[in-house]
């Protein structure tokens, strides 16, 4: 019973990779959520080896309103473009290398409201595996750099890693 267990599970399991990916992937970044971030990415493969993809997202907090109220509101959004290549399986799954850019804009209210506008840079590594022809898990580590300020005539510049965690479904 034991080993009729085991190889109908590793059965189940190498037909789930042997399918070709679904070419268009949707997926939600769960971790992001813990800070109030939704990112949202909607994949599509242009062939064999190349993706592209946009990511918008939006940052919710909470405010407190002139009648002392609090609320939800948007405290930033952004959108990102890319494109990833694979270059051992068919895209989108597999093994990949990332290239990503995009902007974002956030509000901060003080004594007076305040804008800042930011321009990013992402170059990583990752791996996606498509189970079952549409399950997706996706997973990435990588290097970004982030210009910002209160307008593009005053950027900072910044430096630090950029970590993928995606889960979602490909059609």
């Amino acid at each position: 019973m034991r080993t009729a267990l085991t190889l109908a599970l590793t059965l189940a399991a190498s037909g789930a990779l042997a399918q070709t990916p679904a070419p268009n992937v949707l997926t939600l970044h769960p971790l992001s959520l813990i800070t109030g971030y939704v990112d949202l990415e909607v994949e599509r493969a242009l062939g064999r080896m190349v993706s592209v993809y946009v990511a918008p997202g939006a940052i919710f907090a909470t405010r407190r309103g002139t009648d002392g109220n609090t609320s939800p509101a948007v405290f930033a959004w952004s959108v990102d473009v890319g494109v990833r290549v694979f270059p051992f399986r068919r895209a989108p799954s597999g093994f990949f290398v990332d290239l990503s850019a995009g902007y974002y804009s956030s509000w901060f209210e003080g004594s007076v409201r305040e804008r800042g506008d930011g321009l990013r840079g992402v170059v990583g590594v990752g791996y996606t595996l498509v189970l079952w022809r549409h399950l997706v898990l996706s997973t990435g580590l990588g290097f970004q750099t982030r210009a910002q300020g209160p307008g593009f005539d005053r950027l900072g510049v910044s430096f630090g890693p950029s970590l993928r965690v995606a889960l979602g479904v490909a059609f």
